[in-house]
């Protein structure tokens, strides 16, 4: 791992930037949660980690891996516009569900299908509510079927056939993820104002951002540990011919 960020000094300044963005994030965090300057740093922070993911893919174990990371993240890059800046929660978690069947299908080709079919279920219903302009808590619904989404994209990263050093960074990534969205959960159920909703908000962050730096680091190839043939996808898939060192 050392000698492999040695030799990408890209993603070596990738980090570094996205370190000092993450220390300052944390620190208006504290009482400047809601600022646009602290909202800017907070989606800056997702847009180096996209970045990461670009610069990984030119020295990924297998390029139809990291174009799914690629994807993902950008659909995260898409959300988080929708929740920080637009305003548009429902919106914001529809593409959240995206970012989540990109992952679920990066990990499980055979779990992708059914999922794929609740997402259109979830996104059809609530289309059709809010063209007829029913008054239904669709937040609630979409929320209880991102949740279904997290646990299982988060599950299947512990089974999936990524390389071991990709399938830890896998999932740890996932694992934060899981531990911002369980705090997001809780800050938009308690009390407005109270000392548990800003612990909560406090926390989404702290771990969104490491979660989303591990996830585009999660398909870069580390050197020899890499098996020399991987299932992904359903195909037998060889690792990419570039070397690289641990």
């Amino acid at each position: 791992m050392k000698l492999f960020l040695r030799e990408n000094k890209q993603i070596v300044f990738l980090l570094g930037a996205l370190a000092v963005i993450y220390a300052v994030m944390v620190c208006l965090n504290t009482n400047f949660a809601f600022s646009l300057i602290n909202r800017t740093f907070k989606y800056a922070g997702v847009s180096v980690c996209f970045l990461t993911a670009v610069a990984a893919y030119k020295v990924s174990f297998n390029r139809d891996d990291a174009k799914l990371l690629v994807w993902a993240l950008l659909f995260t890059l898409v959300s988080d516009a929708l929740l920080l800046f637009a305003s548009a929660p429902e919106l914001g978690v529809l593409s959240f569900l995206i970012v989540h069947l990109l992952y679920i299908r990066r990990y499980k080709k055979k779990s992708f299908k059914r999922n794929l079919i609740l997402a259109l279920a979830a996104a059809s219903f609530s289309a059709a509510g809010f063209w007829a302009s029913f008054s239904f808590p669709y937040i609630l619904l979409l929320g209880a079927v991102y949740a279904v989404f997290i646990f299982t994209s988060t599950i299947l990263a512990f089974r999936s056939n990524l390389p071991p050093i990709n399938k830890r960074l896998a999932e740890i990534g996932m694992v934060l993820f899981l531990l911002c969205d369980l705090n997001v959960a809780i800050s938009f159920l308690a009390q407005s104002g109270s000392l548990v909703q800003w612990i909560a908000g406090n926390l989404e962050w702290i771990f969104y951002i490491p979660s989303q730096a591990l996830l585009a680091l999660s398909a870069a190839g580390y050197g020899s540990r890499i098996p020399k043939s991987i299932r992904l996808f359903g195909d037998s898939v060889k690792k990419s011919s570039r070397p690289s060192a641990e």
